[in-house]
């Protein structure tokens, strides 16, 4: 077998396990008043292969955050960005339309020149 397709094989199953962890926490968090849900984990761990699963799984949304933000704020100035930001993320998510939405890649929302709170644009 090729090293490729057993590196694939490989970060599969151990992907399963976290995605059934992460499909039953969903399922937990559906009592709480409050939903939000961090799965964090070193880089390279899975997480990404995770969400795609619970994505499938659940027929949840996934969105890559980075990536949304980042194409919407491309032609904005930094000061634009940092006070449009909550508003772009709130309909990247309200675009999603779903009672589950997956977000993958967040670390744009820790970014210090954006000047954000990252927990409560997460709320």
């Amino acid at each position: 077998m090729p090293r490729h397709n057993s590196l694939n094989l490989r970060k599969k199953v151990m992907a399963e396990p976290f995605a059934d962890q992460v499909i039953g926490q969903i399922k937990h968090a559906t009592e709480l008043y409050h939903r939000l849900m961090l799965v964090v984990a070193p880089a390279g761990a899975g997480k990404t292969t995770a969400l795609k699963e619970v994505r499938e799984r659940a027929v949840a949304p996934l969105i890559n955050v980075n990536l949304e933000l980042s194409r919407r704020m491309l032609d904005l100035t930094e000061r634009q960005r940092a006070l449009r930001l909550p508003r772009l993320l709130m309909d990247i998510v309200n675009d999603a339309a779903g009672d589950v939405v997956l977000l993958d890649n967040i670390e744009i929302l820790f970014d210090v020149a954006l000047k954000q709170d990252p927990l409560r644009l997460l709320q």
